[in-house]
């Protein structure tokens, strides 16, 4: 067991800095820890990137004082009304998705939403982050499956750095009280880069 995050923190890093694209990279941040150590990871390796956003159910003055220090490229989009959301489900069931219970239809369309705005070929997500490090493996294979349907209808590669090896691996070997919150580690890596942080969980959503 590992007493200091020094080398969790440095898996982080190896992991975003090894996934890094040829072309420049989307990331889709909120102001949760999940994309935050992400952003605060390409942020310190000195990574060029463009931030998309979903004002959604995020906390704004902390999403907003990210993008004040990150000063990328940036897309904000503003909360979908009824009216915008309903027109989003017609597209995606022209884009292949079905309407009904279980079908993906609603849990797809904030990526859906995400997806139609991303200027580039290559988005880092944090997203199953949360399902991944709290092992509820059924929800990770279903998030993974309906975001990749989103996504791949704009022929956007996901990257997620946070479920690569190295850094799970890292994250098991800390001793446990410094996991004791299974969030902790990252929220402790945004701290050590003074990089803001909303520490409550947020549903991703567009509305």
């Amino acid at each position: 067991m590992k007493s200091t995050y020094t080398d969790f923190f440095n898996a982080i890093e190896c992991a975003v800095s090894e996934t890094y694209p040829d072309n420049v990279p989307v990331l889709g941040m909120g102001s949760g820890a999940d994309s935050g150590t992400i952003g605060a990871a390409l942020w310190s390796l000195g990574k060029e990137f463009k931030v998309c956003s979903l004002e959604g159910n995020e906390n704004l003055d902390v999403l907003y004082e990210r993008l004040y220090i990150l000063d990328k490229d940036t897309i904000i989009v503003p909360p979908l009304n009824d009216h915008q959301i309903t027109n989003t489900f017609t597209d995606m069931e022209d884009a292949g998705f079905v309407q009904g219970e279980g079908t993906g239809i609603g849990a797809a369309l904030s990526h859906f939403v995400l997806g139609s705005k991303v200027p580039g070929s290559h988005l880092y997500s944090g997203l199953g982050t949360d399902e991944f490090y709290t092992e509820d493996l059924e929800k990770l294979v279903v998030f993974m499956w309906r975001s990749h349907q989103a996504y791949n209808h704009f022929n956007i590669k996901t990257i997620f750095p946070l479920l690569k090896p190295k850094v799970f691996t890292e994250y098991y070997c800390l001793h446990p009280n410094l996991r004791l919150y299974y969030k902790q580690p990252f929220l402790e890596y945004c701290k050590s880069k003074s990089f803001p942080i909303d520490d409550s969980k947020k549903n991703f959503t567009c509305y």
